[in-house]
């Protein structure tokens, strides 16, 4: 790893010594043109294909991508809020986690608004199409409703942005990130297996088409958790788990011999389902507009 961000010699510290401040240094700007593929190359020679397959195996968990469409300003940035070390990547990626898991968090935010009384909001409300007038915003929903304020914050997920109508039109730039479409395809698979001895494993295997698992503690039950994450940078088609439960078993075995009890699939479903989300405030009140915030799918075996 310091031989992928050693850029200045000092493993990244002097090209980005302050991560909230990512410009502190303004040489940082030349890495925004880098794809992490493009500083792989660089340092080909001197990475050992073991060292090759770790860093890989970490990346795409990292990007959920692939190298060439990854950001390597932006590990940078994760690599400066990890305190320059890998180390902190472990500890502040993986170590530490919400008891509920990242939703609780959410909900907390969600319940600190709902309890002001200043929030309006409506669910199951697909966006048609957004109209700014100049001095105003309309916003219309697919069954007629329509919501006007003076300004519209649109969160309208990448994949489905193209079955809103914008007046006046979106710029082009985001006219072909329209085309091109989420880039990261990770899918996250959570296993539940016998027994305690795989509480503490890692495996990384970059050609697989989940490139990263490990365990991640043990069970009320005396079972171990194990986590489990693929890219689109994967041999074959991108493995959607909860198509094909046998692959995802074979796939978790390969890494290690274990013995499955469960698995839960957590596939990025906002890649795959009209996802509609769109929030927008006025003055005193938030209207927060959303349909169908992903899912999962629970397989006993």
């Amino acid at each position: 790893m310091k031989k992928f961000v050693n850029v200045d010699g000092q493993n990244g510290k002097k090209i980005m010594p302050f991560p909230n401040h990512e410009q502190y240094n303004p040489e940082a700007a030349a890495f925004d043109k880098f794809t992490v593929a493009d500083r792989i190359a660089q340092i080909s020679t001197e990475l050992s294909p073991q060292e090759y397959a770790v860093l890989k195996g970490w990346l795409l968990l990292c990007s959920g991508a692939s190298l060439d469409k990854m950001s390597f300003y932006e590990f940078l940035h994760w690599w400066a809020l990890c305190n320059h070390c890998y180390e902190g990547c472990i500890e502040y990626l993986i170590k530490y986690k919400f008891h509920g898991g990242q939703s609780s968090f959410a909900i907390k935010f969600w319940e600190e608004a709902v309890a002001t009384r200043k929030l309006s909001y409506t669910f199951n409300c697909p966006i048609a199409s957004v109209e700014d007038s100049g001095r105003g915003v309309t916003v219309t929903s697919t069954d007629g409703r329509q919501f006007r304020a003076s300004r519209v914050i649109s969160t309208v997920p990448l994949n489905v942005l193209d079955t809103v109508k914008f007046s006046p039109p979106l710029d082009s730039r985001r006219q072909k990130a329209i085309k091109t479409g989420h880039l990261n395809q990770c899918v996250k698979v959570h296993a539940e297996v016998e027994g305690t001895h795989l509480r503490s494993w890692s495996s990384i295997d970059p050609d697989s088409k989940l490139v990263y698992a490990f365990g991640d503690g043990r069970l009320p039950n005396n079972n171990t958790h194990i986590v489990a994450f693929g890219a689109n940078e994967t041999q074959g088609a991108h493995l959607e788990p909860e198509k094909d439960i046998e692959e995802t078993k074979r796939i978790l075995t390969n890494f290690e011999e274990m013995d499955i009890k469960r698995i839960v699939s957590m596939v990025s479903s906002w890649l795959k389902i009209h996802t509609d989300i769109l929030r927008f405030s006025t003055i005193g009140r938030k209207i927060h507009m959303l349909k169908g915030l992903g899912s999962s799918l629970v397989k006993s075996l």
